[in-house]
C-alpha cells in the first residue's frame, strides 16, 4: 500500500512539474510576440506622423510597408516609431 501511494505522490509531482515548465515557456513566447507586436504598432504610427510632416495634417495615412524584424529592442514602440517617423517623411517626399 506504501509503494501504490508512493508511486501515485511522483506521478502528481512530475505532472506538476511538467505542466509548469510548459506554462512558463509559453509566458516567454507571449512576451516575445508582445515586444514585436509593439515595435510594430510604433512603426505603423511613426510611419503615419511621418508621412503627415510632409504631406499635411489633414493628409491620410498610406499603408505602412512591413516593419523590419526587432533583434534587440529595449524601448520597442519607442525605436518602432522613430524608425518609422524616418521612413514616412523619405516615402513622402
Amino acid at each position: 500500500m506504501k509503494k501504490l501511494v508512493l508511486a501515485v505522490l511522483i506521478a502528481i509531482g512530475v505532472t506538476f512539474l511538467v505542466t509548469y515548465t510548459y506554462n512558463q515557456s509559453e509566458q516567454e513566447t507571449d512576451t516575445e510576440s508582445k515586444l514585436l507586436l509593439t515595435f510594430s504598432e510604433g512603426w505603423r504610427d511613426g510611419y503615419c506622423e511621418g508621412w503627415k510632416i510632409v504631406k499635411g495634417e489633414n493628409a491620410d495615412c498610406p499603408t505602412a510597408p512591413e516593419s523590419p524584424v526587432c533583434e534587440d529592442c529595449p524601448d520597442a514602440y519607442k525605436l518602432g516609431f522613430s524608425k518609422g517617423f524616418k521612413a514616412g517623411r523619405n516615402s513622402a517626399q
